[in-house]
């Protein structure tokens, strides 16, 4: 049939024709819509998993904090069990003798405002250094009412106990620990009391944390060992990690100085960009601002995957400096404890002084290595590393005795001529170590015996540390090597998980026989390895 209506030059044109020549345009901003919805939900997860990963970075810095004041205090603390050793040796007993001894002490490790001795009517007897600290002698530590609760603890258990933090005299905040000194016949002498500065404290802990961005608050209870200025801005969540001082439990908070902005406000901006710049690209229509839209998201594609990459570096660094550090002060300590008593016992003889201040002065080096071990040390391959056991245990077997410590039976069987493991030297004397210290704490102060050996085991070799200590429950069995889990007062919580990570990662398994009341055998089961040319030297 013709059509009825045939066109002409006079008729308008058809009314569908317009909608027809927008159809492109319509499906040009539908798949526009469409992709910016899917950059939005993109930038809005990177968003979220950025704000998710801070907080995770705070909270390892937290912990990681905690652990450096932890440690501070307890180095510290070691120094006057030293001192309380000596004292109820029958020494340090003229008010020159303890002045002499507490100087060479705090010159060392220093962190003290003073350290006293108080007799056993709770009378502070001698105060050292003297300058500054005259208004302490001869006052009751009793008649405290802070310190004086604490002091009487301290005399009824016969333990060391730590105070809350109080208000110095002299200015300033302090915690003081009150140790009591028993005499061979088991008489309590008198108490070596430490005052220690939490402004000292702070310095050396938090010296790496930017107040611009974080604020560091420290309570003991309701009690605040340490707040900023009134008036820092705060906010966001903070970051919550505990430490255990003495027989107190600090809380340590880090609150960041901006809040962290909300993920809608984010989404927002994003959005807002994005929506602009489609726009504009669709008004445009031009290859060249798609291309450089889609150069620009590869390029902050790749910044948000170098930051998460950065991030999960620090929060690896952070797991294993803990680790190192606990035994490198592990190691430090005894070097620097002997040092000093060997300081005191040759006071007539200059040549074995200066060697004994090198010794201290390579502790100090020492100590400041482990510092910088927590910030720049990273995991070292320990692949490849061998060494002969049955050798390296023989020349360890001095240290291992001074590790066990006084009043402890040592002993040392080496049941196989040659025995490569796996372990680089290194890993070997910090398996070791760790296992004898952790067997000398079973004893609570009281003598014992500590056996390690070593024996053939199918194709490898059994290292063995034997006490017979107070053993430990089916509880505590089944928790030893977790990370942070100690039962002692002054302990950290990484030693053994230390010793589990490099013994796993050598190859080898652990076996532990313990019960309360009958000791405890650790057992390190290792797989042998080739005495090749290239094997690391065990000496």
């Amino acid at each position: 049939m013709p059509d009825r209506f045939p066109e002409s030059p006079d008729r308008p044109p058809r009314l569908d024709a317009p909608l027809a020549r927008l159809r492109p345009r319509t499906a040009a901003v539908t798949a526009g819509a469409a992709v910016t919805t899917a950059l939005l939900a993109v930038w809005a997860l990177l968003a979220i998993t950025a704000r998710a990963r801070l907080q995770d970075q705070h909270q390892l810095l937290a912990e990681q904090t905690a652990l450096r004041i932890q440690d501070w205090v307890s180095s510290r603390l070691l120094v006057l069990r030293s001192i309380a050793t000596l004292r109820g040796q029958g020494m340090l007993v003229t008010p020159e003798s303890w002045r002499r001894r507490i100087a060479a002490d705090m010159q060392t490790i220093g962190g003290y405002q003073a350290i006293n001795w108080i007799d056993d009517d709770g009378i502070i007897a001698i105060t050292a250094p003297a300058a500054g600290n005259e208004g302490a002698l001869g006052r009751n530590v009793r008649d405290h009412p802070v310190a004086g609760p604490v002091f009487a603890r301290a005399e009824a258990t016969r333990t060391l106990q730590v105070s809350p933090p109080l208000d110095l005299f002299q200015g300033g905040r302090a915690f003081t620990t009150y140790l009591p000194v028993t005499t061979p016949e088991g008489e309590t002498a008198g108490y070596v009391n430490g005052v220690f500065r939490v402004d000292r404290l702070v310095d050396h802990a938090l010296n790496r944390i930017d107040p611009a961005t974080l604020v560091v608050t420290i309570h003991d209870g309701d009690d605040v060992v340490w707040s900023p200025a009134v008036g820092e801005r705060r906010g966001g969540e903070p970051a919550i990690a505990s430490l255990s001082i003495g027989d107190r439990t600090w809380v340590l908070r880090l609150h960041p100085t901006r809040p962290a902005i909300s993920p809608l406000v984010h989404l927002l901006v994003v959005a807002g960009a994005l929506a602009a710049g489609g726009t504009a690209g669709l008004a445009a229509a031009t290859a060249t601002r798609e291309a450089r839209e889609a150069a620009e998201a590869r390029a902050e594609t790749a910044r948000v995957a170098r930051h998460v990459e950065e991030l999960e570096r620090l929060e690896a660094l952070g797991r294993v400096a803990g680790g190192i550090a606990h035994d490198f002060n592990n190691i430090l300590s005894i070097v620097v404890g002997r040092a000093s008593m060997l300081e005191l016992q040759c006071q007539d003889h200059p040549q074995a002084r200066a060697d004994i201040d090198a010794i201290l002065d390579a502790g100090e080096r020492g100590a400041e290595l482990v510092d910088s071990l927590l910030t720049f040390s990273r995991r070292k391959d320990q692949a490849g590393g061998r060494v002969d056991a049955a050798r390296h245990l023989a020349q360890m077997e001095p240290l291992l005795r001074h590790v066990a410590g006084r009043g402890v039976r040592f002993s040392l069987q080496v049941e196989a001529d040659v025995a490569w493991v796996p372990l680089d030297p290194t890993a070997l004397d910090r398996v070791v170590i760790n296992l004898v210290s952790n067997a000398r704490q079973a004893f609570d102060g009281a003598g014992g015996h500590i056996e390690v050996r070593l024996a053939a085991d199918g194709a490898g070799f059994a290292l063995s540390v034997i006490d017979d200590g107070r053993g430990m429950s089916p509880e505590v069995r089944t928790r030893v090597f977790e990370p942070f889990f100690t039962t002692r007062e002054d302990g950290t919580g990484l030693g053994l998980a230390t010793v589990f990570g490099l013994v796993t990662e050598a190859g080898g398994r652990f076996d532990i026989d313990s019960e309360p009341g009958r000791g405890t055998r650790f057992t390190v089961h290792l797989p042998a390895a080739g005495s090749q040319r290239a094997a690391t030297p065990s000496a």
